[in-house]
């Protein structure tokens, strides 16, 4: 998720959401990560990303429940707690104020919170198994935008035949923050 929010869902989706106040993103068995939106400014129909709430379920013995906060002022290095590992479940700061990744070993995911300006994006890499949770249908990442809350945006015609088609990778900043998965031989 980053910018008006721009959101893409685990199944290749791609939505321009006007989602203000705090939405689900992700909420499963063992996490749970909300968004909260504003308008950027006064009568526009455009949000962005001032909060990111992490919180991590109590999965014994692997973890126990810890809450991440993040927002536009702060990017916090550390749980809520002053910590910065619970088991398996850990925050690294990548760039201070810039970039944290929180790291939870015992089910293969790791989520990513950056802040551009003044606004905050998310991106997680998470195993399939661990995509629909308990109630797919309110989470953003899995189903997308609301359809009332679904902005059209107008395709701009092309200067010259050259990518009518980009690749949906050039479309999102930092794509390619994840390397391609191997297989194992």
């Amino acid at each position: 998720m980053f910018g008006d929010p721009h959101l893409r869902t685990f199944h290749d989706q791609f939505f321009t959401c006007n989602v203000v106040k705090t939405w689900p993103l992700i909420d499963n068995d063992y996490l749970v990560v909300m968004a909260t939106n504003i308008p950027v400014k006064n009568g526009s129909s455009a949000t962005a990303t001032t909060k990111i709430t992490v919180v991590i379920k109590a999965s014994s013995p692997c973890t126990e429940q810890k809450l991440y906060l993040a927002n536009n002022s702060n990017l916090s290095p550390s749980f809520t707690d002053g910590t910065i590992s619970s088991g398996s479940v850990t925050v690294e700061e990548v760039i201070p104020g810039k970039h944290v990744e929180i790291q939870f070993r015992f089910i293969g995911t790791t989520a990513i919170i950056r802040k551009v300006g003044k606004y905050l994006t998310f991106a997680i890499r998470m195993p399939h198994e661990f995509i629909e949770g308990l109630d797919p249908s309110r989470q953003l990442c899995v189903q997308g935008c609301p359809s009332p809350h679904r902005i059209k945006m107008r395709a701009k015609k092309p200067k010259s035949g050259n990518e009518l088609n980009p690749p949906a990778e050039s479309l999102t900043p930092n794509s390619n923050i994840f390397p391609p998965a191997q297989n194992p031989q």
